[in-house]
C-alpha cells in the first residue's frame, strides 16, 4: 500500500516511496486527480461553509451561539413572544401600557372582602364595602329625590280610581243579574238553560239567526193574541224540542202552546209545549235511488219510494237504515244462487228466488236473530231445478198443510207470513 517515507528508514528508497504515494491523488504534471483518495473530501467552498452543509447539532449551537435556552435558574436564550415585545437588547411588555398604575386607593381596595351583592363605597376617606341596607341608610333617599313625590304608601283597598276610570265603569253591566238599555248587540250568545225577552205588551223580539234564517222570533200583543216561535237547531235543543220547530200559542199563564217539530232524521211531531200529543205523529216521504235499506235512516213508520222503479218502503223496525219493508209498486226480487240461503230483514214483501240446479234450502231465522214484524210476508219461488225446502232456524215453527215444507217443483212458489214471534205459515204448492 502507498505511504510516506518513514524518518530513518527507507534508505535510496526515500523518492520512490513518495512518488508511489503522490501518484495516488495526483497527475505526473502535480496536478490532483479528478478521482481518488483527495477529490472525494469536502473541498471548502471560497464564499465559506453553507449552513445546509452542516449537521443539526452544529447548526443549534451556531444559532444559539453556544448558549442554552434561559429557564427559571439560569440564564440563557429567551424568545420575546407572549406578552413581550422589543428586541433582545430593549425587551418590553407592551400589555403594560393600558394597566393602571398602582396606588393607594387600588390597593386598598384590593385588600378588601366583599360579600355578594355587596356594593363599594368611600366613607370618611376610606374604601369599604357596604351591604345594599347599609348604602339606603347612608343615602337617606326621599321620594323627591327619585323623582316619586306625588308617591304615597296607600294601600291597594284604599288607592281610588280616576274619575275617567269611575266613570268608564259605571257603564259597565254587572255579571250577576244584568239590566241593558238601548240597543244590545253581540255576534254570539251562549246560554246555560234558557234565553228571553220581555218586550212589554206589544212589539217584536229577534235573537240571533242560522244560515239566515231567525233562530228565535217572538210576537206579542195582548196575553190573548197568539205568539210565533221559530226555532233552529241550537236554541231549539236548548228548549227542549227537536232541531226545527215552529211553535203557535195563546199565550198567558193559562195558554197552553202547540208546537210542530221536526226532528233531524224527518220525523214532524205535533206536541203541546213539550209533551208529545198522542197519536198524531207524521213521517215525510223520503225518496232514495235505491232501496232504503242499509243507506235510510228514519224512525219507525216513515215511508221511502225508491226513485229508480217507484217503489214504496215503510221503516218497520228499527232505530238506524235497516228495517224496511216494500209495501208498493213493482215487486222487488231477491234471487239466490246459493244452496242455503237464510231471509234477511230487508226479505220484507220481496220475492226470494232460488237458482240453483242442485237441492237448496231457505231457512227462516228466531226472532232474536232477525226481527221480522209481525205480519211481514215474503214470497219463496223454487227457480231452478234444484228442489227448494224451507228450514225452520231454532224455536222457529213453520205451519203448513199437511206440515209440507218442500216447493213442489221448479217454478212453484210459496208464501211465508209471520203469525207470532217465532210462528210462521207456509201457503203454497209444497209437497212432503
Amino acid at each position: 500500500m502507498p505511504r510516506l517515507p518513514r524518518p530513518g528508514g527507507d534508505k535510496g528508497s526515500w523518492g520512490d516511496v513518495l512518488n508511489a504515494f503522490l501518484q495516488i491523488a495526483h497527475n505526473s504534471d502535480g496536478s490532483l486527480k479528478d478521482t481518488g483518495v483527495i477529490a472525494d473530501k469536502y473541498v471548502k467552498p471560497g464564499s465559506g461553509i453553507p449552513e445546509d452543509d452542516l449537521s443539526d447539532d452544529v447548526k443549534t449551537k451556531l444559532n444559539n451561539g453556544g448558549v442554552s435556552d434561559a429557564d427559571s435558574s439560569t440564564k440563557g436564550v429567551l424568545q420575546l413572544t407572549g406578552d413581550l415585545g422589543g428586541t433582545a437588547d430593549s425587551p418590553t411588555v407592551p400589555g403594560l401600557a393600558d394597566k393602571q398604575d398602582s396606588n393607594a386607593d387600588l390597593t386598598a381596595i384590593a385588600a378588601l372582602s366583599p360579600n355578594n351583592d355587596d356594593i363599594l363605597q368611600r366613607k370618611s376617606g376610606e374604601w369599604t364595602n357596604r351591604t345594599p341596607s347599609q348604602l339606603k341608610t347612608d343615602l337617606s333617599l326621599s321620594a323627591d329625590d327619585v323623582g316619586l313625590s306625588n308617591v304615597d304608601n296607600t294601600s291597594d283597598a284604599d288607592k281610588p280610581v280616576s274619575t275617567a276610570t269611575q266613570t268608564a265603569l259605571n257603564l259597565k253591566a254587572p255579571l250577576a243579574s244584568p239590566t241593558f238599555t238601548g240597543t244590545v248587540s253581540a255576534a254570539t250568545i251562549v246560554a246555560s238553560s234558557s234565553v228571553s225577552a220581555t218586550i212589554g205588551s206589544n212589539g217584536s223580539a229577534t235573537i240571533g239567526s242560522l244560515f239566515g234564517h231567525p233562530a228565535f222570533m217572538g210576537v206579542n200583543g195582548a196575553e190573548s193574541q197568539p205568539q210565533i216561535i221559530f226555532g233552529m237547531s241550537g236554541l231549539a235543543a236548548l228548549l227542549g224540542y227537536s232541531s226545527a220547530i215552529i211553535g203557535i200559542g195563546p199565550g198567558g199563564a193559562s195558554g197552553v202552546d202547540v208546537i210542530l217539530s221536526r226532528s233531524a232524521a224527518g220525523e214532524l211531531t205535533l206536541r203541546q209545549t213539550n209533551a208529545v200529543l198522542g197519536n198524531i205523529v207524521t213521517n215525510l216521504i223520503r225518496k232514495n235511488a235505491g232501496s232504503p235499506e242499509g243507506s235510510v235512516t228514519a224512525p219507525v213508520g216513515a215511508v221511502c219510494q225508491d226513485t229508480t222503479n217507484g217503489i214504496f218502503y215503510v221503516k218497520t223496525v228499527g232505530t238506524g237504515n235497516t228495517g224496511w219493508a216494500a209495501v208498493g209498486g213493482p215487486a222487488v226480487i231477491n234471487t239466490q244462487a246459493a244452496t242455503d240461503y237464510t231471509l234477511v230483514l230487508a226479505d220484507q214483501g220481496k220475492t226470494v228466488e232460488m237458482n240453483h240446479a242442485d237441492a237448496n234450502t231457505v231457512e227462516v231465522p228466531p226472532n232474536d236473530d232477525v226481527a221480522f214484524p209481525t205480519g211481514t210476508r215474503i214470497d219463496v219461488v223454487q227457480y231452478g231445478a234444484g228442489q227448494t225446502t224451507l228450514v225452520p232456524g231454532s224455536g222457529v215453527t213453520i205451519n203448513s198443510a199437511s206440515g209440507n215444507l218442500v216447493i213442489a217443483e221448479q217454478y212453484a212458489g210459496v208464501t211465508l207470513y209471520k203469525r207470532d214471534t217465532n210462528e210462521w205459515v207456509a201457503i203454497g204448492a209444497l209437497t212432503a
